[in-house]
């Protein structure tokens, strides 16, 4: 059976107290995007930036915030941007977390193939994509056509990779 949102919500919430402050916070920040609470910009999109050290728990940070918005039916799919191949198969493996009602995966991806969110006929609900920024720049033009008309989250894993390509400025330099 799918999983509802009330459910999902009612399992965050028990979860808490193993939860990390800062997947706390980020549980949160989803309940305001739910309850049309958190800020928007001039375009009417929402943007969080976390920042946390290396192990500190950003791919279940991830993973309780894209589970909720696809539950809740406000966004179509997920791609997550990561800089190297270890964390494409660490967003791959480690991004559930039954116990806490984080079950949406999402699929490795050389870029070539992008999955949007699916449900199998087990229930398992995949959630999209996960890629290395050096994949998603050699297949840009597939990524967005695959996306075309949806309400995608993106995330980006360690964004200070990314690099301005015409002065090769990271993003935080400016």
């Amino acid at each position: 059976m799918k999983q509802t949102i009330d459910k999902l919500i009612a399992d965050l919430q028990a979860a808490r107290p193993t939860m990390r402050k800062h997947q706390e916070a980020m549980l949160d920040i989803a309940l305001d995007i739910l309850d049309s609470k958190y800020p928007k910009d001039e375009s009417g999109r929402s943007k969080i930036i976390a920042s946390v050290t290396p192990g500190g728990g950003k791919t279940l940070m991830a993973a309780i915030l894209y589970n909720v918005l696809i539950t809740a039916g406000l966004i179509d799919a997920v791609l997550i941007l990561v800089p190297r191949n270890s964390l494409k198969n660490q967003f791959a493996t480690g991004s559930t977390k039954p116990e806490w009602g984080i079950t949406a995966r999402v699929i490795p991806t050389d870029g070539k193939k992008i999955t949007q969110t699916s449900i199998k006929s087990n229930d398992e609900v995949i959630a999209g994509s996960v890629v290395t920024i050096q994949a998603c720049l050699t297949h840009w033009k597939s990524i967005l056509r695959s996306f075309k008309g949806k309400r995608v989250l993106v995330i980006i894993d360690e964004f200070h990779h990314l690099a301005d390509p015409i002065d090769n400025t990271s993003i935080d330099e400016e």
